[in-house]
């Protein structure tokens, strides 16, 4: 991947260059390294008089340097004065590769900095490349914290009679979720350990939250619906209640 990416002030040095590095929520779970490759200017050294060196051939004029002078103001008097002045060095442009580590855990907008990085220019101190992860969207989960969340949408049946399913987490390993009981539209459940690994304690998991949706028929055919009104309890008016918003 190419960044390109805006740059702050380090007071007493070059300027940091911020970049933000997309990851997945994978990469934040199990751990990863993700490869960024920044475009720089880098001073060419030792490149004075040898352009027919192969490395060289593509330097060119570096930005101007400042420079302090004495300039005589007035009889007997001499002040300095800061001026930017054509640098005697050579620059060039390249991709510099760099591997980020990532940590199980790490949050979301950590920063990851790589010191001395970023551009280069002649009398200067470089600053620092910072790569701030981004997370991208996931499918199924959510991510606050240490914690995840995800929603499961189940049918009117399995909501009253319950029901076992699973599916995979992000590394791979399978999450059985069984009911047995009634699943009301818009209940929670926390399943204990199933969240993210905790940022310098990767052996400890914050835990994991299911949001149920129920899916209602949109129509009853009738033989259902008789067959429904023997199952079902009877109910009266002042069994419909009118709730405070």
């Amino acid at each position: 991947m190419f960044f390109g990416g805006g740059q702050r002030k380090d007071t007493g040095r070059g300027k940091n260059m911020d970049i933000e590095l997309p990851v997945t929520l994978e990469d934040l779970y199990n751990g990863n390294e993700k490869l960024a490759t920044v475009k720089r200017r880098i001073v060419c050294r030792n490149c004075k008089g040898k352009a027919h060196l192969p490395r060289c051939a593509e330097c060119g004029a570096c930005p101007k340097e400042k420079k302090m002078v004495h300039r005589r103001a007035g009889p007997g008097m001499v002040v300095q004065q800061e001026v930017m002045v054509e640098s005697k060095e050579k620059c060039k442009r390249e991709d510099k590769r760099l591997t980020a580590t990532i940590e199980k855990g790490m949050p979301d907008a950590e920063e990851i900095v790589f010191k001395y990085e970023s551009e280069q220019k002649p009398g200067q101190i470089p600053g620092d490349v910072v790569l701030k992860l981004k997370t991208t969207p996931h499918p199924m989960f959510t991510r606050s914290r240490d914690s995840l969340s995800m929603k499961i949408a189940i049918p009117l049946r399995a909501a009253l009679l319950g029901f076992e399913t699973s599916f995979k987490h992000l590394d791979g390993h399978t999450v059985t979720l069984k009911r047995t009981t009634v699943t009301k539209p818009g209940q929670v459940i926390r399943i204990k350990g199933e969240g993210m690994p905790k940022h310098g304690t990767p052996s400890e998991f914050g835990d994991l939250t299911i949001t149920f949706s129920v899916d209602f028929p949109t129509t009853v055919e009738a033989a259902l619906a008789q067959g429904l009104e023997k199952l079902l309890p009877t109910f009266s008016a002042s069994d419909l209640r009118i709730l405070s918003s």
